[in-house]
């Protein structure tokens, strides 16, 4: 799910990434971000601070408290999880990374799975809700969505948090496959997923990657979609 229109064509870029492909150097840098105050590692981010971001989301995706068993494919070091579950204590995550670093680092209860986005098929499986933040451009995009889906509950929740449509130069710089949107909805209604929330455009740049990546800021488009199964 891409820009050459070749889903299943894509190579997994996680492979060949100069972080995710040496995973002692991807310690190192989370490490210094985690030391800096950063758990939550998304260009785009509502105000305030990283709580009150990952709190807005959370509320954007289960506003009836309905999501107990959570699974985020793709977690990082599970910040923003480990906000949800300051907010919401009775939640529930299992957490999956490519990277035993960051697992060894992450700042969130739950069990902690060392596995490729795009195959995970957990034996917890079906969750109330499965999350993707800032995962798509590093995997097989269609590849991991489906295994989003085949871990997801009936009228559990999939949310969708991550940067599409960008420029050449975004992609080239960041090192990074920033999937198509209209691509992801067009694939959702193929699903029959219903459509909850679909925000675009509106969420500012953190301030912390601001510094070292302003001119990133109109050169993609951060975005969130929220479907139910």
């Amino acid at each position: 799910m891409g820009k050459d229109k070749s889903p299943d064509g894509l190579k997994a870029h996680f492979t060949d990434h100069p972080l995710y492909s040496d995973d002692q150097f991807l310690g190192m840098v989370t490490k210094t971000l985690l030391d800096s105050g950063h758990s939550v590692f998304q260009l785009f981010q509502y105000p305030e601070n990283e709580y009150e971001h990952s709190v807005m989301l959370l509320r954007l995706a289960d506003p009836c408290w309905r999501a107990h068993r959570i699974l985020s494919l793709g977690c990082g070091v599970g910040g923003m999880e480990a906000h949800w579950l300051a907010h919401r204590p009775e939640l529930r995550f299992e957490l999956v990374n490519i990277s035993q670093e960051q697992l060894d680092m992450c700042v969130c209860e739950g069990r902690k799975v060392k596995a490729d986005a795009e195959t995970y098929r957990s034996d917890q499986a079906p969750f109330d809700m499965v999350v993707m933040a800032y995962v798509l451009g590093h995997v097989i995009a269609k590849a991991a969505l489906e295994s989003a889906i085949a871990n997801l509950a009936e009228h559990g929740v999939l949310l969708i948090y991550d940067v599409f449509d960008g420029t050449p130069k975004f992609d080239r710089e960041l090192i990074y496959k920033s999937p198509s949107r209209s691509e992801l909805v067009e694939w959702a209604y193929a699903k029959n997923l219903k459509c909850r929330v679909s925000v675009a455009n509106e969420i500012p740049m953190t301030p912390f990657f601001a510094q070292t990546h302003v001119w990133a800021a109109n050169q993609v488009t951060p975005a969130l979609l929220v479907c139910e199964k």
